[in-house]
């Protein structure tokens, strides 16, 4: 973890870290903003934002996201990192 000019915790790994798995959870919870950190050049910066775009709009119409959407751009994603920082 790093913390950045703003004093806000960064997530950082070898592999990109996907938290989309824990989007319903979040939604639940009353999370309507989030940010997506692209740090490395080449990052499929549109793919993975369309396919967060994707989940939120089905939980914003009431319908479960695919869970497979982001890691299919992704790849070798993790999500461990993630979990324990939230």
């Amino acid at each position: 973890m790093a913390t950045d000019y703003a004093c806000r915790n960064r997530l950082l790994h070898s592999r990109p870290v996907d938290g989309s798995a824990y989007l319903p959870e979040l939604w639940r919870a009353g999370f309507r903003n989030f940010r997506l950190v692209f740090n490395v050049p080449g990052d499929p910066v549109a793919r993975v934002t369309a396919a967060y775009r994707a989940s939120l709009d089905a939980l914003a119409e009431a319908r479960a996201p695919d869970p497979g959407e982001v890691r299919a751009v992704t790849g070798r994603s993790i999500r461990g990192p993630f979990r324990r920082a939230v």
